[in-house]
């Protein structure tokens, strides 16, 4: 950038300073567990921690799924301070609310940090019930952490906020109308489908493969196995329904825009990839209730962006990945366990932004005019 000052005794002084600029993308997977409102994990014993998917490798180690490499994970690491068998302590929960009320923790154990909206010196012991903790790799027992103790205020921070704008659904032109059958798509191509509701029944398959774009006017309803061998994008208008099993293969991967509610249950979303494989954008606008709901023996590996909505994880179900949505609510013993990775996940939709992070002075000049023709 150059700029020139005019003085009144007509001597003009010209400065030149180099600007170094970064661009990035909003990132909206940087914690665990973020919620608009309200995080209440209640129910018997839930328990967060956090691990990296870094090294895990589907495609070399054929039949190792990305829990089967969480639980190694889990097995080699040293007991933490109250005797639970975590991996690592980075499973950051956190709430914009300014009411400290609005983070219930219960008897859950979460191995990381929390993070809320309330101001500085807002008491926060009743955010733990008799049972829960909040503690680190960091904390030392009996002094920060122990006995009735049971939440290290090293690991809290206040007057949190972030931006959690509404997903924007992607708009596929050209999809084919024609239902291509129990196979959609094929190796190696990029293709592009409607349909008006997509199904699949109890008992029968549909496999998609190749890079295929999917538009579902209304609902998609799995009762049977739908297999994702390919890299698949999903707009759905209405409810996602999965009471069977979604299997996304070793070299797969789906993206999943979604207007109304979604049901996961049966097997679940079976990711054999990273969580980053699996992205869900619930897209609701906040105007009527929606809700996004893992429950039973469900397994989801991924990340789920619902700033509007409310997400339920309930029953035994197991998450590894980073959840994001209005209300967040455990029930029953959830084990969930947030993938580190994700925190460098940039999200499909919004465009990038620039910042300054340093600034000199150019004490030789340049050609401005040569700059601005490039």
């Amino acid at each position: 950038a150059e700029a020139t000052i005019s003085l009144s005794n007509n001597i003009s002084v010209t400065r030149q300073v180099g600007i170094e600029v970064e661009t990035n993308t909003q990132r909206f997977w940087v914690n665990a567990i973020l919620g608009r409102d309200v995080l209440d994990f209640r129910g018997n014993k839930s328990f967060l921690d956090s691990f990296s998917s870094a090294d895990f490798d589907p495609v070399a180690n054929p039949g190792t799924t990305i829990l089967d490499y969480y639980n190694d994970l889990r097995d080699a690491a040293p007991s933490t301070i109250l005797g639970h068998d975590f991996v690592n302590g980075n499973a950051s929960i956190a709430s914009l609310s300014v009411v400290i009320g609005s983070i219930d923790i219960g008897n859950a154990d979460v191995y990381g940090s929390l993070a809320t909206g309330a101001p500085q010196g807002s008491s926060i012991n009743s955010m733990v019930g008799p049972q829960g903790s909040l503690y680190n790799e960091d904390s030392v027992y009996g002094t920060n952490i122990g006995g009735s103790d049971r939440i290290d205020e090293a690991f809290v921070s206040y007057e949190f906020y972030a931006e959690l704008p509404i997903p924007e659904t992607p708009n596929i032109i050209g999809a084919d109308t024609n239902d291509p059958g129990d196979t959609i798509g094929s190796p190696g191509t990029t293709s592009a489908y409607e349909f008006t509701d997509f199904s699949v029944s109890n008992n029968s398959t549909k496999t998609i493969n190749g890079d295929v774009d999917i538009v579902v006017l209304n609902d998609v309803d799995i009762n049977g196995t739908l297999v994702v061998d390919g890299t698949v994008r999903f707009v759905i208008a209405n409810q996602m329904n999965i009471k069977g099993e979604v299997e996304i293969a070793n070299e797969g991967s789906m993206e999943v825009f979604v207007g109304g509610d979604v049901d996961i249950g049966g097997n679940g979303l079976v990711n054999l990839n990273k969580p980053s494989d699996l992205i869900l954008y619930q897209s609701a606008d906040g105007s009527s209730p929606s809700t996004v709901k893992i429950f039973g023996n469900a397994f989801f590996s991924g990340a789920v962006y619902a700033p509007n909505s409310e997400i339920q994880v309930r029953g035994g179900a197991i998450v590894l990945g980073s959840l994001v949505g209005e209300n967040i609510t455990f029930s029953g013993n959830v084990d969930f366990h947030y993938d580190e990775e994700l925190a460098g996940t940039s999200n499909s939709w919004t465009e990038e932004s620039a910042q300054i992070v340093g600034w000199r002075e150019l004490y030789q000049p340049i050609d401005m005019d040569a700059v601005m023709d490039n």
